[in-house]
């Protein structure tokens, strides 16, 4: 849901706030997710002052969350990430009304109830009349080439009306509705709609070609559980019901079954792709990438740890039992996971990392 407005002054000229956003949600077995941002007040200077605000106590995740470190972008489903980098250039003022020009996909993180469309439009349209009407009057949405006319059931668009006109709009779909498949999925305004009106009255063209949907910013973020470990560390068993698959379909050892070491969770807004011919010795069931770990001094400690799907549908994991590939458990000490997985968006192998300690 959007949240109430929240009103605050600035202590004097040139000065800073942080405001804190602390997310917990009830439903959901993943710790709460908390992020900042830091407004300054210049009176016309362009130099932002020093940064001497102390985050509270509150404010700090404990180590063992799995919290994104990443605190520039905002994980509500409802709300698309920043995508200003990415100019319009397509807007113009015509006589055949107003078109999409772009058409951006967040998926909801975790167990959210909706996914997200960024809706850019060729020119300023009447706000008021847009937001009143039923997306399903304004948007037709096409399922994989064919347009299904209960796709959109649910549906709605959010945010208000801070200008008569605007160019874009965000429409929040129900998951439980439609799958929707970026590069394969299109949108497309429902032709003469008289909910999208330009500045001249003007009304869309009859006839429009579908804009073909594209993802969204793609976040990835790692962290791990509980870090520091060791060998004989019990895992948390919140974190083992969400990790389950690294541990029935991973390698079968002692060790695994102890439920002892370290999982190192992936998060990702785009969908990662499996690989096709996995090493035999990764364990069964579907894996998305492969991980080595590193001691301080650059020797391989542990290969081909296998990334799996979590319970949670953005969420994938390794399981690393602290022992190196003789099964020996490893020193105190630091180690360094190279995790290599392909995102679905770009088709291209890409190397996280994070580092581990040992105690």
């Amino acid at each position: 849901t959007v949240a109430a407005h929240v009103n605050f002054t600035f202590p004097d000229i040139r000065s800073c706030v942080i405001i804190y956003q602390r997310f917990d949600d009830p439903l959901d077995s993943m710790p709460a997710i908390i992020n900042n941002l830091r407004i300054c007040y210049t009176a016309g200077d362009t130099t932002a002052p020093p940064d001497t605000a102390t985050p509270p106590d509150t404010a700090t995740p404990p180590p063992d969350t799995l919290t994104p470190p990443d605190t520039t972008e905002s994980p509500d489903t409802t709300t698309p990430p920043d995508t200003s980098e990415v100019p319009d250039t397509t807007t113009r003022i015509d006589s055949i009304g107003a078109i999409i020009s772009r058409v951006l996909f967040y998926p909801g993180v975790g167990q959210a109830l909706y996914d997200t469309l960024s809706i850019r439009l060729t020119e300023p349209v009447d706000c008021a009349a847009l937001h009143g009407g039923s997306p399903q009057d304004i948007f037709k949405l096409s399922d994989n080439g064919s347009f299904n006319s209960s796709a959109l059931s649910g549906a709605r668009l959010i945010g208000g009306c801070d200008s008569a006109m605007v160019s874009q709009a965000t429409l929040i779909v129900p998951i439980n509705s439609i799958i929707i498949t970026p590069i394969n999925d299109s949108l497309v305004l429902t032709g003469e709609t008289p909910y999208v009106i330009d500045r001249k009255g003007d009304l869309p063209p009859e006839e429009m070609r579908p804009v073909v949907i594209e993802w969204g910013t793609a976040g990835i973020f790692v962290n791990a559980m509980p870090n520091p470990s060791s060998p004989t560390t019990r895992i948390d068993g919140r974190t083992i019901e969400i990790f389950k698959r690294n541990f029935d379909e991973g390698p079968q050892t002692v060790f695994s079954s102890l439920r002892v070491g370290t999982i190192v969770g992936i998060q990702s807004r785009v969908p990662l792709i499996p690989m096709e011919n996995p090493p035999s010795g990764a364990g069964s069931g579907t894996i998305y990438g492969l991980a080595n770990a590193y001691d301080a001094v650059g020797n391989l400690v542990a290969t081909e740890l296998p990334l799996k799907l979590s319970a949670i549908r953005d969420l994938y994991g390794i399981y690393w039992n602290m022992r190196n590939r003789n099964n020996r458990a490893v020193g105190k000490g630091t180690y360094l996971i190279l995790l290599s997985l392909t995102p679905e968006n770009t088709r291209k192998r890409m190397v996280q990392t994070i580092k581990v300690g040992v105690k």
